[in-house]
């Protein structure tokens, strides 16, 4: 535009007729000045010199408009192009007048204007449009009021992997204001995974707008992406999220802001700590039961069998152990695989779970199996903390490492449990059935179970049992045996456990009274041993020698779960005895009856 006389805006010492761009919230690095001058022969001469009021104004040309932040000189706001302010500005040496310290809050491309009309004397003038970037974008993950900024692997912070949380990214000027008119040129993004480190860890997703996710690294650069548009100077998506376990840092930067390679960077953040937002829990393996008499053996427990050598823990234990998997995932259902404990220390143990976090229901009933008043039978477990590990526990003794995110939990071999003795368990033989439920599984991030299934081992047979001494009778003059054998309950009568080949007896076990023979005559032969098919005959009496007759009461410590209601009155705890007689002679086999007559 040609005219005879106007305003012109000036930069810098070297009074450039071009303004650079410049920094929201920033004073103009260099002077801004405007000159006012008129056509004389075709040379630009001054026009003005002292005070002058010049209306000035602001135009938003990219994004238009007039709205947003001020244009201020001095400190005083000057009005949005096409209305002005006047301003008194003091033109000096060639009409030079400088503007006293020029700041725009704001950001975008923008044009100045200068405007005159006193007494005749029409000027007015336009700067070439320029560009003022924000002075930096900030990065933010909130959820609520919580700042997701965890730094490390034992962070207080954390946050559900898959969970959404809020990031936000906003242009701010260099008085930390918000530029409302920010529009980006390209944004780009640069997520690293900053934990775990493993050479085999797991990168995630970072879901940053509606279908839009990228990938973290280890190494990573900046990536162009496009975020949820900008508003008042903000990108909000409120719906991110990260797949993994682990931890982010996140930088972003506009790389061509108005198209104009200009860069406003950011201060990278950090986010996390991520955990699992829950676990479940299946079974790998059911396992088997097995008594204190082996796996081998065809016979399985008493109600009430203890072991023998202690009597102080259940005959039942494991042949197999029960192993439940437990899976880490995030909120979406998938695995996540760095939630993961390694060897290398805390800086690269993600994994927070242990194995007294998995709490086991202790069984107090079998599922199945009724006592005479329909109730179903009771047990007493003992139960200890299990083993927790990455590896595969149904492969042992091989060692085969578990998927990342995947851990098996062994149920403990000191485990051991019994069924109750009581009149109510006076029933058939039957099967165990022992189901073992998770009551809990809650790491120390508070992440928690939400699927479970119960474990339920293979079986053993249960009968109810006793152990009886039959009377025994000799000549005085002779050695002889004590019968003993054990029996068990069919459901209608006791009967010899025929397949008991295991129970222990022990002669020492055995003690005498007087009832019509002293007991110091005889003494009681044999040591220890084992039940030969539920019986034995291999404890005996020493003969108390000629003219020594009459009755002994035998008497035998049994085990308690052997123990029998002998005196009927509804508790199981009399143990068994029998009378030895000293002195009966066993007839002839041709006579068919004899009668021994005492006078």
């Amino acid at each position: 535009v040609f005219t005879n006389a106007g305003f012109r805006f000036l930069y810098g010492a070297s009074n450039n007729t071009t303004l650079p761009n410049q920094t929201s919230g920033t004073i103009f690095a260099e002077a801004l000045k405007i000159q006012a001058v008129e056509d004389t022969d075709g040379v630009c001469t001054g026009l003005f010199s002292g005070d002058k009021s010049v209306d000035l104004s602001q135009e938003n040309v990219n994004p238009g408009g007039t709205s947003g932040l001020s244009f201020m000189i001095n400190n005083n706001n000057i009005a949005k192009h096409t209305s002005a302010s006047g301003t008194t500005l003091n033109f000096g040496a060639n009409s030079i007048a400088t503007l006293p310290t020029p700041i725009y809050n704001d950001a975008g491309q923008i044009r100045l204007h200068a405007n005159y009309n006193v007494s005749g004397v029409a000027l007015t003038g336009s700067s070439n449009s320029f560009w003022v970037s924000p002075a930096e974008l900030i990065v933010s993950a909130t959820s609520g009021a919580t700042n997701l900024d965890g730094a490390t692997a034992t962070s207080s912070t954390t946050y559900p992997a898959g969970e959404s949380f809020v990031l936000s990214v906003t242009a701010l000027n260099s008085l930390d204001v918000i530029t409302p008119n920010y529009s980006p040129g390209q944004i780009q993004l640069m997520l690293t995974r900053t934990g775990p480190t493993l050479t085999d860890s797991v990168d995630g997703n970072l879901f940053y707008g509606s279908a839009s996710a990228l990938a973290s690294s280890a190494s990573s650069v900046f990536q162009n992406v496009t975020l949820s548009s900008f508003s008042s100077g903000v990108s909000t998506y409120s719906s991110a999220r990260y797949s993994e376990v682990g931890l982010l840092s996140l930088d972003v930067q506009d790389s061509n802001y108005g198209n104009a390679s200009i860069v406003i960077s950011a201060t990278q953040i950090n986010i996390g700590r991520f955990i699992p937002e829950h676990f479940t829990q299946a079974v790998a393996q059911n396992g088997v039961f097995q008594t204190t008499c082996g796996a081998s053996i065809a016979f399985a427990a008493y109600s009430g069998q203890k072991d023998e050598a202690t009597n102080s823990i259940g005959a039942i234990s494991y042949l197999s152990n029960p192993i439940l998997t437990i899976t880490a995932y995030n909120k979406q259902g998938d695995i996540t695989q760095n939630y993961h404990e390694d060897s290398q220390g805390s800086i690269n143990d993600y994994m927070k779970l242990s194995g007294s976090d998995v709490s086991i229901t202790v069984p107090s009933f079998d599922q199945v199996a009724l006592g005479v008043d329909s109730s179903r039978l009771v047990l007493t477990a003992d139960m200890d903390t299990g083993t927790l590990s990455q590896n595969d526990l149904t492969a042992l003794p091989s060692s085969v490492a578990l998927p990342k995110g995947v851990l098996h939990y062994q149920l403990s071999n000191n485990d051991h449990f019994f069924y109750n003795r009581s009149a109510n368990a006076l029933v058939s033989p039957f099967t165990s059935d022992i189901d073992f439920s998770t009551a809990t599984v809650v790491d120390s991030d508070s992440v928690s179970v939400t699927s479970t299934v119960d474990a339920s081992p293979t079986g053993v047979e249960i009968r109810f049992g006793r152990q009886v001494l039959e009377n025994s009778f000799g000549p005085e003059t002779s050695n002889f045996a004590q019968p003993m054998q054990l029996e068990h309950f069919d459901g209608t009568v006791f009967t010899v456990t025929s397949d008991n080949n295991c129970t222990a007896y022990e002669a020492s076990k055995i003690s005498l009274t007087n009832i019509s023979l002293d007991p110091a005559l005889t003494d009681v032969l044999g040591t220890t041993g084992s039940f030969d098919n539920g019986t034995t005959l291999e404890i005996s009496f020493a003969a108390p020698g000629a003219g020594n007759q009459g009755e002994i009461g035998v008497l035998y410590t049994a085990y308690d779960w052997l123990n029998y209601d002998w005196d009927d009155n509804g508790v199981y705890d009399n143990i068994p005895t029998a009378i030895a007689t000293f002195g009966l002679y066993r007839g002839d086999d041709r006579l068919f009856h004899w009668r021994e007559i005492f006078e």
